[in-house]
């Protein structure tokens, strides 16, 4: 299994990725406006290879959407990456929360 790390999204960054990732699906993004700021991202060897968005709310709750991974991965490197998105997410809207 390669070596996975997590980061925070970036939409100047990560948006357009994320776009190419759902068009490779058939499917249109949601526009960048819409999309929160918030987010995780999973690389390998530096390369963006899973996106999870997080919606923070002023309450205490989050909605946690969206998770994709990179076209043409293995299937087990996919559910490690996506996994990892969605738990990055859930910590970073945890730790928002704990903040306000």
């Amino acid at each position: 299994m390669p070596a996975l790390r997590l980061e925070p999204y970036y939409s100047v960054k990560h948006y357009p990725l994320l776009t190419t990732w759902w068009k490779a699906r058939g499917d249109e993004c949601l526009p960048a406006d819409v999309l929160p700021p918030t987010g995780a991202v999973v690389t390998h060897d530096g390369a963006p290879i899973a996106i999870c968005i997080v919606w923070l709310t002023n309450a205490k709750t989050a909605h946690v959407a969206f998770p994709i991974v990179a076209p043409g991965l293995r299937p087990k490197v996919s559910y490690a990456a996506v996994t990892m998105a969605i738990a990055g997410a859930v910590d970073l809207a945890c730790s928002q929360q704990r903040h306000s």
